[in-house]
């Protein structure tokens, strides 16, 4: 079952900064809001191709993994978690990730923010 799209729902994918998805149950992306398009590089027709956790990077998919696992175990909690996250040009970002599941509908609504930035400073101030 995909993501129905109203003008509503339309307009406030458009209009957020956040990154915004929906993906099925198999992993696969279903649909993709102009600004998860943007900080990946990546169309909404190459994410639908890609299952989620290949754009995970290797050494976080088990976690990433495990976070849906617990979304779909406990559906009003949701989960969350940061990872890297691959690009189209290949380098990865560090994204912070709140997902939750509808089992009803076998799919995961998914948020995340841009934290590359934050973590370089981060980095740099331990330094």
């Amino acid at each position: 079952m995909s993501f129905e799209r109203t003008f509503a729902s339309e307009s406030l994918l458009a209009l957020s900064q956040d990154l915004l998805g929906v993906a099925g149950f198999d992993g696969r992306i279903q649909e993709a809001n102009p600004a998860l398009e943007r900080t990946l590089g990546f169309t909404l027709g190459d994410l639908r191709r890609l299952p989620l956790l290949d754009l995970i990077h290797p050494d976080d998919r088990e976690s990433a993994r495990a976070a849906f696992e617990q979304s779909a175990r406990t559906e009003a909690n949701g989960a969350s978690l940061t990872n890297r996250c691959r690009c189209w040009d290949g380098a990865y970002k560090w994204l912070d990730w709140r997902l939750t599941a509808s089992p009803e509908k076998r799919v995961y609504y998914v948020a995340a923010r841009d934290v590359t930035h934050q973590r370089a400073l981060h980095v740099e101030l331990l330094q």
